[in-house]
């Protein structure tokens, strides 16, 4: 019964996400494509995250948000009433520096590096907080909470807005 209620969540996810009446940019493309940094993780815009969501794994998340008649929302179009927003934009070793917050597309067994799709990179849960230690230009790494990440999978935070 579980699986059958996600399962149905997920086609109510998208179902929802095919309407582009209201999400900025039309619909949401669940056919594959580059999502790395060049395509700015496949992002619209301005590319908003919001604070106050756990990734899938229990950690400090966030998650892609925009804004629309004074609110902010998730992709999802869930109404985001509690937290903080911040502009993001994709990360360069020159960008990120010990100290500085960071948001990365966590890595997990068997699945992409990068979003796969524009759907997953703005509704997945895999998006972390992370504070950056150290940075590799030359392995294009960095180490953020004592785990190594591609600079390649993270972005900067910029603009804080309280919502």
């Amino acid at each position: 019964m579980k699986r059958t209620i996600l399962l149905l969540g997920v086609l109510l996810t998208r179902t929802s996400l095919a309407d582009d009446s209201g999400v900025p940019g039309g619909k949401i493309s669940s056919e594959p494509r580059d999502c790395g940094a060049a395509k700015n993780h496949c992002q619209r815009g301005d590319a908003w995250f919001v604070t106050g969501y756990a990734n899938e794994i229990g950690r400090e998340g966030m998650r892609p948000a925009f804004r629309r008649d004074d609110q902010w929302r998730l992709w999802d179009a869930t109404i985001v009433d509690a937290g903080t927003a911040y502009r993001t934009k994709s990360a360069s070793a020159a960008t990120l520096e010990p100290g500085r917050r960071a948001v990365v597309f966590a890595p997990s067994a068997g699945r992409p590096k990068q979003p796969a799709t524009e759907l997953e990179a703005l509704t997945s849960k895999r998006w972390s907080v992370v504070v950056v230690s150290e940075v590799d230009s030359t392995a294009g790494t960095f180490v953020g909470d004592g785990v190594t990440y591609s600079i390649e999978a993270a972005r900067v935070l910029s603009d804080p807005q309280g919502i």
